[in-house]
């Protein structure tokens, strides 16, 4: 047993990791955070007292492979503590998060769901909540969410569809190995981006940005693959993108990452009226549009 003093505001990483014989546990209305990991693997922890005094917690693995999470988990696909979603982790196929939930912890979500709508309740996504989900193919969200943590849509294998809130300020590394989605729209709220977040699908992902955002600066000095949204919210049709040349470039390499044939490079000549092949490092090209 553990008596926990009102002077805690915080029970942190690893607190009370493997603490095997530990069976019951009130937690003070001082406590405001429990951290990842907090109660893991307690393998004997069956009763948790949570006051509402806890507003965050930071994931799923904060009571990881505890009796309590389990027999939570035995009756509710979605197990809900003060309005934070903490599991999701026995959902499958589409699922619909209730008003109300106003976070979904890390680790959260199961590798189970196809399709995800978020309630206008929802302001923050916990850092890898739906990492590792291999099926999902659609997330939607209203404009309340303004956090997203690093990595939340990792290895998203099959992700298609990612609908961003309008009160996102940043976008940090939230996705990688997403290869299936080709297209996603960023907020005119949005004014941070994570540099390399579009590495990995830059050949065949293309950013929809609004005119004279930070996104389409953004797209512009990192060579991302991007269409225009107007002030009358259509996209425009622009003639041409611009490339900073890098080492090793060559027209032929060029040609066949923007335009998908090497054997186009004389239309790159042609619009940058080049008389021969040459190119330098950090040389300014306009490509053709597709």
């Amino acid at each position: 047993s553990v008596i926990i003093p009102d002077s805690v505001t915080k029970i942190g990483v690893n607190a009370f990791y493997m603490c095997t014989s530990l069976t019951k546990i009130d937690i003070p209305d001082s406590v405001t955070t429990i951290a990842t990991m907090a109660f893991g693997s307690c393998r004997s922890l069956s009763e948790i007292t949570i006051p509402k005094s806890v507003t965050t917690i930071d994931s799923q693995m904060a009571f990881f492979n505890t009796p309590w999470l389990k027999a939570k988990e035995a009756e509710s696909d979605l197990v809900i503590v003060n309005n934070i979603l903490i599991s999701a982790c026995n959902a499958k196929g589409e699922v619909i998060v209730p008003e109300g939930v106003t976070k979904l912890a890390g680790s959260s979500m199961s590798s189970a769901i196809t399709k995800v709508t978020l309630p206008e309740s929802l302001i923050e996504i916990g850092g890898g909540a739906f990492a590792g989900c291999g099926k999902l193919k659609e997330v939607y969200m209203k404009d309340n969410v303004e956090v997203i943590g690093d990595y939340a849509f990792e290895q998203c294998k099959s992700l298609e569809v990612l609908q961003l809130s309008n009160k996102l300020t940043e976008i940090g590394d939230i996705f990688s190995r997403c290869k299936r989605l080709k297209t996603l729209e960023i907020p005119k709220s949005v004014k941070k981006i994570y540099k390399y977040i579009f590495l990995e699908c830059a050949d065949s992902f293309t950013i929809l940005v609004h005119e004279n955002s930070a996104a389409h600066k953004y797209a512009k000095e990192n060579n991302v693959r991007y269409k225009v949204i107007g002030a009358d919210g259509k996209i425009q049709m622009p003639t041409y993108t611009e490339v900073k040349i890098k080492k090793g470039d060559t027209l032929w390499k060029i040609s066949n990452k923007y335009l998908g044939k090497g054997n186009r490079f004389k239309e790159i000549m042609k619009l940058n009226n080049l008389k021969n092949t040459t190119i330098h490092v950090g040389q300014k090209l306009k490509i053709p549009a597709k």
